[in-house]
């Protein structure tokens, strides 16, 4: 058995509670999917996992963790592959978890990579 997940949309850190987790179905969370996945791994039912990224609106920090339970995952020996149809920094970088990624030929992958600059005034204030 092959452990399928999609990923798209928003990933919230809890589901919604009140009247509105009542009525509609809720997206996954990003616990529940971390949590998903770490039970995938120790289950000898499990032979592999299956990652459809679509277009992610969370921050880094979300898509850090549960690309953290994909690379655990990696990391047991079991085979996982991530399929994109379109793709930026942030839903690649998720993609990374996955041991093999594959992508359509009509695929748009718009990865530009990071880049960080700090700057240093001190020695310039005190002059």
């Amino acid at each position: 058995m092959t452990l399928a997940i999609e990923v798209a949309g928003s990933l919230s850190e809890e589901p919604a509670g009140g009247l509105r987790g009542l009525f509609e179905s809720q997206p996954p969370t990003v616990r529940g999917l971390v949590e998903a996945i770490d039970r995938a791994r120790a289950d000898p039912r499990v032979q592999g996992l299956l990652l459809r990224v679509g277009s992610v609106d969370a921050g880094w920090g979300r898509v850090q963790d549960l690309r953290d339970a994909l690379v655990r995952f990696r990391l047991s020996g079991k085979p996982s592959w991530a399929h994109l149809e379109a793709a930026g920094n942030l839903e690649y970088f998720l993609a990374t978890g996955c041991a093999k990624i594959a992508a359509s030929p009509t695929a748009l992958l718009d990865v530009t990579g990071l880049s960080a600059e700090v700057s240093f005034y001190r020695g310039s204030l005190d002059k």
